[in-house]
């Protein structure tokens, strides 16, 4: 992930190709991993119960992290706007980037605030990602063997 907080818009596409490799993998060894431990921590009889509840915690933390990651890279966006932008023009991203096909001279300035957004964001995102990290092998120091 730390490719993709550090894009610009002169990046180029095989840097944000390489970080959406990281970030897909790492979801994807995580997530068995995750399910493994959170099975064995149950007895056989309550499997379907610790299924359950881990996928609630998954479901959770994600709506909580779109809706978190959102709200910041929204506000970070709006900031780098520049301040000209008519209307609530700075409200929506799709709406930036068209206004800049009648205003060209907008468009690097619209791109710059993107990517500053998602900088901002991602390096948030990477932080509560290293954290969790942290809290888990905290968590599962004593557990190795079981």
């Amino acid at each position: 992930m730390p490719q993709l907080a550090t894009l610009t818009p002169d990046s180029p596409l095989l840097v944000a190709m390489l970080g959406l490799l990281l970030a897909g993998s790492g979801s994807g060894f995580a997530g068995p991993s995750t399910n493994s431990t959170v099975l064995g921590a149950v007895s056989g009889e309550r499997a379907g119960m610790g299924a359950a509840l881990n996928d609630t915690h998954q479901q959770l933390g994600i709506a909580l992290s779109v809706a978190g990651l959102g709200s910041l890279f929204a506000a970070g966006y709006r900031a780098r706007l520049p301040e000209p932008l008519p209307g609530r023009l700075g409200d929506s991203v799709a709406a930036s980037f068209g206004y800049t096909v009648h205003r060209p001279e907008f468009a690097a300035a619209v791109r710059f605030a993107f990517t500053g957004a998602q900088g901002i964001a991602l390096c948030v995102a990477a932080g509560a990602a290293a954290l969790g990290a942290l809290v888990a092998v905290l968590a599962l120091r004593g557990h190795q063997g079981a």
